[in-house]
């Protein structure tokens, strides 16, 4: 199937559009970092210079040597799949909570969380003048908070 004039016409444009941007981008980092940016566009061509190389020389071949294998494997992957029953035929699983029991263990650990942040806080680090010692609060009493969320949770969870 040939493209039509105007897929062409499309692909032109676009082709240009990415390499007038592109080019414009790459002058302006260029500049701003006083040329070190085209080192490193020498470096990214460089690795993927060698990586061509690389895959010609070792790749391509063991991917023709290995294809017997991968055969082999893809078929015993398809007739294990035809062997095992149909996901709708096995019984469902239960691993959630049930909506009116998964908002105690939320409400639990925002709770500790709370607490947590207000004795830290206020009790403990009332004599502390750094900048950062609410962040530090903040951090225990989510960590207390999240650790007793999921131990209420994993309590009121039904057994499998």
């Amino acid at each position: 199937m040939e493209p039509t004039p105007k897929n062409k016409r499309e692909s032109m444009l676009t082709i240009i559009l990415v390499t007038v941007f592109g080019a414009g981008v790459f002058f302006f980092l260029n500049f701003v970092s006083l040329g070190i940016f085209s080192y490193v566009i020498g470096i990214v061509a460089a690795i993927a210079i060698v990586g061509t190389f690389h895959y010609v020389l070792w790749g391509f071949a063991l991917t023709e040597e290995t294809a017997g294998e991968r055969e082999e494997a893809e078929l015993k992957a398809r007739l294990e799949m035809e062997e095992k029953p149909a996901v709708s035929d096995r019984p469902p699983r239960r691993t959630t909570l049930a909506p009116e029991k998964a908002i105690l263990p939320n409400l639990v650990g925002l709770a500790v969380a709370v607490t947590v942040f207000c004795l830290i806080r206020f009790v403990f680090l009332v004599d502390d003048q750094t900048h950062y010692r609410g962040g530090k609060a903040v951090l225990i009493g989510v960590l207390l908070g999240w650790a007793v969320r999921s131990w209420v949770a994993s309590l009121s969870k039904e057994p499998d």
